[in-house]
């Protein structure tokens, strides 16, 4: 209730601090961003809402579920389709993380998956990018407990440093907690001691330490204190993540894509999604078959971009919504009101360099920045 009544208030916009171009960059001004050599287009009678304001129009989440279903259509609410893992996780216990999003997708599940009862399929847990193998409605309390609620989510903190970066470099950490980025300490100009290593966490988390300390103390010490303490705890969460996950009876694995775009293609909620998802496949193909980065459903080839269909994620109105998952950035990127043509910037710019066009995105976080648009 509180939270429905702070959204009328707010024009359904919440206030985070953070704004687009803080989240994430902007694709260049001058950047010709319609395909012309798209011969792809809507059908007439597809409209949408042109005027609002898309940023901050979703609510945040903490993990983000894939579910195989192999189709690309399904009943209104998911969570309905009797026997599916959709309808087991609305029922089982929350994540102790937070919030859980769902979504059944076009993915291909097991031969099992149409002879077994009850049947086994395929997950995909963002963004810990997290495979797990033959799950079934009975395993979803497992499921929870050694995959979901002990991953990273959305606002765990994840930087990377490359392998050159200098020894005497500033520590450089992110996120003491959701929407703040962890200033670098200026380096002392006192006496210095031995240089010290880069400490390496898991799951990416690295701080780099200078080698410049003062022997008194100063209260950069304490902030490269709070910032390690920050690190620690993050990279024992990832360690305790993957303790669990080993200690499964379900296999489990990494996603072996770079990239993910979702697409609403839910014709049952709407019917400009099961127009639109299917025409933006198209041109994404066209787009990304030239680079080599294309995968087809069954195409489970190292890096690459995985691209599935997914059930309603909400804001029809603004159709085509995309979510586009980067791996190795770390970051979520949904975006709205995406046309055909707007697909070879979207390739170029946002799926391979994490820029957007501001007036197209609704939310996101990067994992990097420690930044979330909720």
């Amino acid at each position: 209730m509180l939270r429905r009544l702070v959204k009328s208030l707010t024009n359904g916009h919440s206030h985070t601090g953070v704004t687009k171009d803080t989240l994430f960059d902007p694709i260049p001004a001058d950047c010709d961003l319609k395909c012309h050599s798209c011969t792809i287009k809507y059908p007439a009678s597809f409209k949408i809402e042109e005027d609002a304001d898309l940023w901050q129009t979703s609510d945040g989440w903490a993990t983000h579920i894939l579910i195989a279903t192999g189709k690309s259509d399904w009943v209104r609410n998911v969570d309905h389709e009797k026997g599916s893992i959709m309808e087991a996780l609305s029922k089982a216990k929350k994540p102790t993380n937070g919030k859980l999003m769902v979504s059944a997708s076009n993915m291909c599940p097991p031969p099992e998956y149409f002879t077994e009862t009850p049947q086994p399929t395929t997950c995909i847990i963002l963004p810990s990018w997290m495979q797990v193998e033959n799950v079934t409605p009975n395993d979803v309390n497992e499921l929870i407990d050694k995959f979901i609620s002990p991953a990273p989510t959305t606002t765990t903190p994840m930087v990377s440093v490359a392998a050159d970066d200098p020894p005497d470099e500033a520590v450089e950490i992110i996120s003491k907690g959701a929407n703040e980025i962890a200033p670098a300490p200026a380096s002392p100009s006192t006496t210095a001691t031995a240089p010290q290593k880069n400490s390496v966490g898991e799951n990416g988390l690295v701080a780099r330490k200078t080698d410049t300390r003062d022997s008194q103390g100063t209260n950069d010490d304490l902030s490269l204190t709070s910032a390690m303490s920050n690190l620690s705890v993050a990279s024992r969460v990832t360690q305790n993540a993957a303790e669990l996950a080993a200690s499964s009876y379900l296999k489990s694995n990494e996603c072996p894509h770079d990239y993910l775009i979702l697409l609403c293609s839910h014709k049952h909620r709407d019917a400009r999604c099961g127009q639109s998802a299917p025409l933006l496949l198209k041109e994404l193909r066209r787009q990304l078959q030239p680079l080599g980065l294309y995968r087809d459903l069954d195409d489970y080839r190292p890096g690459g971009v995985g691209i599935y269909f997914i059930n309603h994620v909400g804001g029809h109105k603004w159709s085509a919504n995309m979510i586009i998952y980067r791996k190795k950035a770390g970051q979520g990127i949904w975006l709205a009101r995406v046309k055909p043509n707007d697909i070879e910037a979207i390739v170029r710019w946002t799926v391979l360099d994490g820029k957007v066009q501001p007036e197209k995105i609704r939310a996101g976080f990067d994992r990097c920045k420690g930044l979330t648009s909720w």
